[in-house]
């Protein structure tokens, strides 16, 4: 099964055990692999603590959500759009602050 962007950039996320931690909203692309290296999601737009999920915690993806580990943490994001070389940029560049 294929997925495209922009059907990602809006998939609400639950853990396995059902509760919900928000939309993903950004992910993070290793340029010289093509793979991603983190799903950032955050509960809404006021919040300041998102999650940083990675690909191996990650247990199912549909085009309805997706279901990761329950044991994924909160970490503290910093958050500003950056544009690379004047390309359309796909989403936001993040940096991780661990808390």
């Amino acid at each position: 099964m294929f997925i495209n962007l922009k059907t990602i950039l809006k998939l609400p996320v639950y853990t396995q055990s059902g509760a919900h931690l928000g939309r993903v909203r950004d992910a993070e692309l290793d340029v010289e692999s093509h793979h991603v290296r983190h799903y950032m999601v955050s509960q809404g737009l006021l919040q300041k603590d998102d999650y940083s999920i990675t690909p191996a915690q990650v247990k199912a993806i549909t085009s309805e959500k997706m279901i990761v580990e329950d044991s994924v943490s909160k970490i503290a994001v910093a958050t500003k759009s950056k544009n690379i070389s004047g390309a359309p940029a796909l989403g936001s560049v993040s940096a991780r602050i661990q808390e």
